[in-house]
């Protein structure tokens, strides 16, 4: 299980596969280098994130299904480079995207002045992509250098941002 609200989903995790039966979503993961945008997937699909994983140089995908309710869906899932070096090519991976995930972390402060131009970047180059702000690295709250006002504060100022 992935996600439960009572009142109107249930996501489940049925593994990774490719089917082309079944309804397709792009799913991207963006933000700077560092804040656990690879973490962050590897919970998505296991529940379970490691301390320990190499830096993205260019782009990890997976395809994986889920079942929401009662049907089945296929996500393929983006993990772009946050590297400035290696994300030169990532704006042209936006278009077509379902999904977008746009992380900081908390205890760097540098990863939150990012996010306008992850979200700049985003809104240039895809079609109506629903965004998702994530605060990550919650675990490093005596680091923290970004307060949850700030992260709620910008994703007000933006009518599309989750």
């Amino acid at each position: 299980m992935i996600y439960e609200d009572k009142s109107k989903y249930k996501v489940e995790y049925l593994g990774e596969k490719i089917s082309k039966d079944l309804a397709s979503y792009k799913l991207i993961i963006i933000g700077r280098y560092g804040v656990g945008k690879t973490t962050t997937l590897h919970k998505l699909m296991s529940k379970e994130a490691t301390k320990e994983y190499s830096p993205t140089i260019s782009i990890d995908t997976k395809n994986i299904q889920v079942k929401v309710n009662d049907t089945i869906i296929q996500i393929n899932i983006w993990d772009c480079c946050g590297n400035e070096k290696f994300a030169i090519n990532t704006p042209h991976l936006f278009k077509n995207a379902s999904v977008t995930i746009l992380i900081y972390a908390i205890n760097d402060n540098e990863s939150f002045k990012d996010l306008e131009n992850w979200y700049n970047m985003l809104k240039e180059n895809s079609n109506g992509s629903i965004i998702f702000l994530i605060g990550n690295k919650i675990d490093l709250e005596n680091e923290r250098q970004v307060t949850r006002e700030e992260g709620e504060k910008f994703k007000s100022n933006y009518d599309d941002i989750n």
